[in-house]
């Protein structure tokens, strides 16, 4: 698996080695778990559903369309 370098302001690095701590979580699974849920989603995003709340029961799972569609969600 790749290694990335990231650059953060300290207080943010707190708050995200807090949080991973809370779930009992190594702090590279949960920014692995952060880009993922980025770079794959896996449900339609919230201010798509504020935009088009009344017709969500007819919308397809995210996971039905093809990657290139979810990719620009």
């Amino acid at each position: 698996m790749p290694q990335i370098t990231i650059y953060l302001p300290a207080d943010i690095a707190a708050e995200v080695k807090k949080k991973a701590k809370a779930l009992h979580k190594s702090l590279s699974a949960y920014l692995a778990e952060l880009a993922r849920r980025e770079a794959r989603p896996t449900r339609w995003p919230k201010r798509f559903l504020d935009l088009y709340g009344g017709i969500k029961e007819n919308l397809p799972e995210v996971e039905d369309l093809p990657l290139e569609k979810r990719e620009n969600l």
